[in-house]
């Protein structure tokens, strides 16, 4: 049987682009995002070192910019909103980092999520932590959707 080059690469097109979609946030609002960061200013000194992480008036509960790597590209820094993965629309769904800027904790059950990757520690189905797009480039990160 002749398989349709066609059909093939079909196929192949929808799992490449399957594996690069968002993980599934349910309800999860998105809101527009586009952030524009000058690292040097002094009021985000705390990102010039790795581990050091600021709030932001952005996005649906605010952002948790975090440095990750000090490679000067792109993977150096990633941005979350602050909203808890399944308490988002509840008064206590904020999420705060933690002393020791590893950890970040919902505010309605405690529960708490590794804030270099997002994912909850415990290994739970809880979902990931909302994440947004981050580029940095000349000492300029641009968080967006």
């Amino acid at each position: 049987m002749k398989i349709n080059p066609i059909f093939f690469a079909l196929v192949f097109a929808i799992v490449v682009m399957d594996g690069c979609r968002r993980p599934d946030y349910g309800l999860y609002p998105n809101v527009f995002v586009d952030e524009y960061i000058i690292i040097n200013n002094p009021a985000y000194f705390n990102l010039t070192t790795i581990g050091g992480w600021v709030y932001l008036d952005a996005g649906f509960r605010g952002i948790i910019l975090y440095r990750r790597f000090f490679n000067q590209d792109v993977n150096d820094f990633i941005a979350y909103d602050r909203g808890c993965p399944i308490h988002f629309d509840d008064d206590c769904g904020f999420l705060d980092v933690e002393n020791d800027d590893f950890t970040v904790t919902c505010g309605c059950d405690q529960h708490q999520y590794n804030v270099f990757d997002g994912g909850p520690i415990d290994n739970t189905e809880t979902p990931p932590l909302f994440f947004y797009r981050t580029s940095f480039v000349n000492g300029v990160i641009h968080i967006r959707n």
